[in-house]
């Protein structure tokens, strides 16, 4: 259903049967109706709330002005995600025979468009185990005229772009900052050679792991409270002692954990060009906050998520993705790419195969499909 959704460029929603009777019986009605409704109204292009300070916050720092609103998450900062979707493995029968590989890696991208919860994505296809993204400056050249287009931005385009980066290693961020800052760049003069008066924007680049080996937690939990009382609170960043001496970083549980110990997310600064357009680097106060405000942008759970929210979209992008390349290879049959029997999206070696296989799977909605 979401391969043809993504054919006919007709958004869909699936609602079980399960889902269905569960409304029915009365059980949770209320919370069902609001998931639907709000998964609905993102795939329609709305916009289900706002972010903004709290009152308690304005008063403890002796201010009216809404920084969240003007400052960290303004209108003209455009917040990017990207993540991946790795292949796996080739088997030993076809790597003896030298059959080229058919599954690809998929790469999810997703933007806000003016509105930190007006996020826009899409997802294409690389070879397989590349960590940097390919074909990166043209999708950021799309997404920067998207945004250009919305007209709340009055055809404006981004002051400065932020990036949080998924999927990579320690050993990658050299990587990240010779190759692909070069193609936000390239970027940056394909518009410019058609439009003189653009105005190239900052540029930082936030490599964001999910899987770090830290653990934060209070210093005299109680034992008999329940699971989510023994947990450091949603908000909570390490920014000092365990962190790296000279590199821009931080640890950052920015969700409520249920069950078990919170997992932080370690977020390092990788590149940030403010000065070479005349402003300072974002300070780590203001990345750290900027990133924890970004993980209430889920616009379907009203509580933080444990990553900012278009690098969730991009997650996300990644998986539909990946879903949609079997059911296009196997006829949604997950038969493995194993057999080498990938029927029409199997590798004949033609250079422009990982372009067009892109092409046949590319969605072609412009609103949150995968809400």
């Amino acid at each position: 259903m979401k391969l043809l959704e993504c054919e006919f460029g007709v958004v869909t929603q699936h609602v079980s049967k399960q889902t269905v009777d569960k409304v029915a019986s009365g059980r949770g009605a209320l919370l069902v109706y609001n998931n639907i409704l709000q998964k609905m109204n993102m795939k329609l292009g709305g916009i289900n709330w706002d972010l903004s300070a709290n009152q308690a916050f304005l008063t403890r720092n002796k201010t009216s002005q809404d920084v969240v609103k003007t400052k960290w998450l303004n209108q003209a900062r455009m917040f990017i995600g990207i993540d991946m979707s790795h292949a796996g493995p080739q088997s030993f029968v076809e790597r003896n025979q030298g059959v080229p590989p058919s599954e690809p890696t998929i790469v999810g991208m997703a933007f806000t468009a003016g509105h930190p919860l007006l996020i826009r994505g899409t997802y294409w296809c690389q070879k397989p185990r590349l960590t940097i993204v390919d074909r990166l400056a043209d999708k950021v050249a799309e997404a920067l005229e998207i945004y250009h287009n919305v007209p709340q931005n009055k055809g404006n385009y981004p002051n400065h772009i932020v990036v949080f980066r998924g999927g990579i290693s320690e050993g990658d961020y050299a990587k990240v900052i010779t190759s692909e800052e070069q193609f936000f760049k390239q970027a940056f003069a394909n518009i410019k050679k058609e439009k003189p008066d653009f105005r190239e924007p900052i540029l930082t680049i936030i490599v964001v792991q999910r899987t770090s080996n830290y653990r934060i937690v209070p210093q005299n939990p109680d034992p008999n409270a329940p699971p989510a009382k023994q947990n450091v609170p949603a908000g909570t960043v390490v920014d000092r002692g365990v962190m790296h001496p000279t590199q821009t970083e931080f640890l950052l549980v920015a969700h409520k954990a249920i069950q078990g110990t919170a997992h932080p997310i370690k977020c390092t600064v990788v590149y940030d060009n403010g000065e070479k357009h005349g402003q300072q680097r974002m300070s780590l106060e203001e990345t750290e906050y900027i990133t924890y405000h970004m993980c209430y942008g889920h616009a379907i759970v009203s509580s933080p998520v444990s990553v900012p929210a278009p690098l969730y979209s991009a997650g996300d992008l990644a998986k539909r993705g990946r879903n949609n390349w079997k059911a296009y290879a196997f006829g949604g049959d997950a038969e493995s790419s194993i057999s080498g029997e990938g029927g029409r999206a199997r590798n004949s070696g033609d250079p422009n195969f990982w372009v067009d296989l892109s092409e046949s799977l590319k969605p072609r909605i412009s609103t949150k499909f995968w809400a």
